[in-house]
């Protein structure tokens, strides 16, 4: 994981954060009441429909970074979209597979 910082300063690598659950590519992540929801990719041989959620350290009220796995999404998606709404992130496009060879999702949208 990289930080960027909008103000112009360099992006940081910070290598002892939690690595995800589940090793992922082509996912996509939205921003929900502090917690990072990264949802879907690829592991290198299947889509994935699972979804993990980042939580941040709190100093001083003994909360640790930490990836917890939470619901998954009704599809395997990948290359994908998303947007967050209050606590909801609405996923859209890409590609995935349930059965049969990988196929553009096109604009199906699903609430996560």
């Amino acid at each position: 994981m990289a930080v960027f910082n909008p103000d112009g300063a360099a992006t940081h690598l910070k290598t002892q954060w939690p690595k995800m659950l589940t090793g992922r590519d082509g996912n996509t992540s939205a921003f929900l009441e502090g917690e990072l929801l990264t949802m879907g990719g690829h592991d290198g041989s299947n889509y994935l429909a699972s979804c993990e959620i980042y939580t941040a350290s709190t100093p001083g009220q003994g909360r640790y970074p930490v990836w917890t796995e939470t619901g998954a999404m009704m599809s395997t998606r990948a290359f994908h979209g998303a947007a967050s709404i209050r606590r909801s992130a609405y996923v859209f496009g890409g590609q995935g597979s349930i059965t049969g060879p990988p196929g553009p999702y096109g604009s199906a949208v699903g609430r996560v």
